[in-house]
């Protein structure tokens, strides 16, 4: 258990005593009996009840959310309440029946019963709300995660060693070409800077930056680089996370063999509502992938309910991304 689940089941349970005390108190009022009349009996008897109420809903929640694929949450929410109150009732029923010295009837159990009904929704809409504020506080820290692993990925040592030396040696030989790359240099590191915040870009934002890490990558592995992009114009405005597609070109730059008789061939292709990235597969040997990049992206791409699909075969490595909403 982490320190932040920790943190949230301490402040749940003090939440549920807090309202139940405050309930307990209105009931003693309304029905003409004093605050204090009963209140800690009542509280040692109830919380407990409320406390099972909500590790019940809890695992709940989490069937619903695991097998009946509901995204909603007004949806789900309903679903929780009426599944969660037909269990405390029969529960609530239950302790009614064993608890009670005579023979009860059937009318009786029912009539003791529908008052844990709003002593439920409280702990229930209780519950939500942590569940909803801890899933906000997990996508935050994972969006922080990949924008630093994104920055980590790209401004690394070895692009930027990689990239000095190949300008470098440029200065020697070609002034032309030694200014258009140190400027197709800027523009990288412009974008990774101005979309670091930024939940998604276009597709044609996108490309103007792939293609820009392309060229540069073609000075420096010439013809062993090859790539094919086909993009039909009615998806240049589809939406993208910002460098998502860059870095699956760059994993297969730097997975991948690429010589003048074994070129790598990187092929981006879109249609419908997706885009591929694939790459003839020739692995280098030396290089032990961890897929972190991969995972990352696909955490992300789910965050924004949406999937990645993979395909590997002994000649092809393809990712699909699958465009995103606002």
């Amino acid at each position: 258990m982490t320190r932040g689940n920790t943190k949230y089941i301490i402040y749940l349970i003090l939440s549920v005593a807090v309202s139940l005390a405050l309930l307990g108190c209105i009931y003693n009022v309304m029905t003409g009996k004093s605050v204090e009349d009963q209140f800690m009996s009542k509280m040692m008897l109830n919380l407990p009840l409320c406390l099972l109420i909500g590790l019940m809903d809890v695992g709940i929640i989490k069937a619903i959310e695991r097998y009946s694929g509901i995204c909603n949450d007004i949806t789900r929410i309903l679903l929780d309440l009426g599944i969660t109150t037909l269990m405390c009732m029969i529960l609530v029923g239950s302790l009614n029946y064993l608890l009670s010295d005579n023979a009860i009837s059937l009318g009786q159990i029912v009539k003791n019963t529908i008052p844990g009904v709003p002593w439920n929704w409280l702990v229930v809409l209780q519950i939500e709300i942590f569940i909803s504020q801890s899933r906000r506080d997990k996508i935050e820290k994972e969006k922080a995660l990949y924008q630093f692993m994104t920055l980590k990925n790209q401004v690394n040592p070895h692009f930027l060693f990689n990239s000095l030396n190949t300008l470098a040696s440029l200065a020697y030989v070609d002034a032309d070409k030694t200014n258009t790359f140190a400027k197709k240099l800027s523009s990288v590191y412009r974008y990774l800077l101005t979309t670091s915040e930024k939940p998604s870009v276009t597709l044609a934002e996108e490309m103007v930056f792939v293609e820009t890490y392309l060229h540069l990558e073609k000075i420096r592995f010439g013809d062993s680089l090859q790539t094919r992009i086909m993009i039909p114009a009615e998806t240049q405005c589809k939406l993208v996370i910002p460098t998502s597609i860059q870095m699956l070109v760059e994993n297969a730059i730097k997975h991948n063999i690429n010589t003048e008789q074994s070129p790598l061939v990187i092929e981006i292709t879109s249609s419908g509502n997706t885009i591929t990235v694939s790459n003839n597969y020739q692995p280098r040997q030396n290089v032990k992938g961890n897929r972190m990049g991969l995972r990352n992206l696909r955490q992300q791409y789910s965050l924004k309910g949406k999937a990645i699909h993979i395909e590997q075969s002994e000649s092809v490595f393809a990712v699909t991304l699958q465009f995103i909403n606002v």
